[in-house]
């Protein structure tokens, strides 16, 4: 037995012994070693002493959301650049006249330029697409998002500015259209024979379809127009109406929401971006590609402070009913069916602009008041 127990435990023994010389080592620290450095933080971006002007027919400040985003956009230049970068902004036409902006940019008269389409059809005709697609969304934040997908997926449709010189850093907007007028309009046949101010080449047409008179004219021309009775009513956003004191001379407002237009885009002279260093570049395209989503927050929430206001300054408020809104989309031909051949014919990407237009803002939840675009 005590053989038995002796062999036993010399064997355990042996194991044990066995198993410690097999295990790895554990590393044992080196006297004095230092410990492992933590990665560097980022160095700051810098950026070289940049001066740009930018023209706009926006009113100056201080004034309504489209003119507060616009200023948000180049104060937030200057912010993040720690003002290294700073954008003299000409405001009201002041640089390049309502459809002067294009040229401005492309011969270099100006760096930078808010391109309203309406204003130049037919030198822009891809991007005029919204205003030939009546009754679309009230959200200027869907707008935006189709505009968006436009750029980002038809390439004709960006070379439709791009090729004049310059190059888009970001889209600008407007809140739903209404109309404000100096006799009530409280239903369709109001509008009968009454001269209405309207931009672009889409917009008069639909006051045409209904039987008013639509008279072309840019926003700096809208009160002196009204003043002198050129015009009896003015289609336009409710904080231009504002910014523009049209409610000094008109007091009817009229809801009738027939969308929330892409108004332009925000260009810069290909030869002055080329310029540019890679970090104001990208500074830029940063900036003003969030400036859309500024315009669409500004507008949304500063819409019922502006109605307020006018409603404070005497103006009285209407509504035009769904079935008279339905009435008016019903009695207008397919415009956007008709825009699409148009551009077909030449030799531009119509209808594919067309459908994913109507596609992305529907899967935004929209629902246009007919169909439009049928093939």
């Amino acid at each position: 037995m005590k053989t038995w127990l002796y062999l036993l435990v010399v064997a355990v023994i042996s194991f044990s012994l066995v198993g410690a010389g097999c295990a790895s080592p554990t590393p044992s620290p080196t006297p004095g070693a230092p410990a492992a450095a933590a990665p560097a933080p980022a160095a700051p971006v810098t950026y070289p002493k940049t001066e740009l002007n930018l023209a706009t027919v926006l009113p100056a400040p201080p004034s309504g959301p489209t003119t507060q985003a616009m200023q948000w956009a180049v104060d937030e230049v200057s912010k993040r650049s720690g003002g290294q970068v700073a954008i003299k902004v000409f405001w009201a036409g002041s640089m390049a006249k309502a459809g002067e902006e294009v040229q401005a940019v492309k011969g270099g008269l100006v760096d930078m330029a808010q391109v309203v389409y309406a204003y130049t059809p037919s030198v822009l005709p891809l991007s005029n697409l919204v205003f030939w697609v009546p009754f679309g969304p009230a959200n200027p934040k869907v707008t935006l998002e189709a505009y968006r997908a436009l750029y980002a997926n038809v390439p004709a449709f960006k070379q439709d500015l791009e090729q004049f010189n310059q190059k888009v850093l970001g889209i600008t907007l407007l809140d739903t259209y209404d109309i404000l007028t100096k006799n009530p309009v409280k239903t369709l046949d109001d509008l009968k024979g009454m001269k209405i101010a309207a931009i672009g080449t889409g917009y008069p047409k639909w006051f045409e379809a209904i039987g008013a008179v639509a008279v072309a004219l840019p926003i700096t021309e809208r009160y002196n127009s009204m003043q002198t009775g050129v015009v009896e009513g003015s289609f336009l956003a409710a904080d231009l109406h504002y910014s523009l004191k049209l409610y000094e001379l008109a007091k009817n407002y009229t809801h009738v929401s027939t969308g929330a237009p892409a108004a332009g885009a925000l260009t810069i002279n290909a030869d002055v971006w080329n310029r540019l260093s890679p970090q104001v570049q990208q500074l830029l395209q940063q900036v003003f590609h969030e400036g859309g989503d500024k315009y669409a927050e500004l507008i949304s929430a500063e819409r019922q402070v502006i109605l307020d206001k006018m409603k404070a300054a005497g103006v009285t408020f209407y509504t035009l009913s769904q079935a008279d809104r339905e009435k008016w989309a019903n009695v207008l031909p397919d415009y956007p069916k008709q825009w699409a051949t148009d551009m077909e014919a030449k030799g531009l990407p119509g209808w594919q602009v067309v459908d994913l237009f109507l596609k992305t803002v529907e899967q935004q939840g929209y629902t246009f008041p007919r169909k439009w675009g049928q093939r």
